[in-house]
């Protein structure tokens, strides 16, 4: 939550002093199963089963990222 209020900040500063060419955008990978939970014992084992199920592979949470870097639309102060 606090990085959707500090883009929409600083996206009005920007605006406000006109400089250069910045977006600022929120971005959420969504569900991704990885190897993050692997290293904690018990409560890792239960959530990297879970994310296993349900969550999509990194590469594929790493799209929205990727888009939003070399987009030409305008997305300033967007959550994607």
């Amino acid at each position: 939550y606090m990085q959707i209020v500090m883009n929409h900040t600083l996206s009005r500063k920007r605006k406000r002093n006109a400089t250069g060419n910045i977006s600022f955008v929120s971005v959420h990978p969504g569900v991704v199963s990885s190897e993050f939970y692997s290293r904690m014992p018990r409560f890792g084992a239960v959530v990297g089963a879970v994310m296993s199920l349900f969550g999509k592979p990194a590469a594929s949470g790493a799209r929205t990222q990727i888009w939003a870097c070399l987009t030409t639309e305008k997305i300033d102060d967007a959550y994607l």
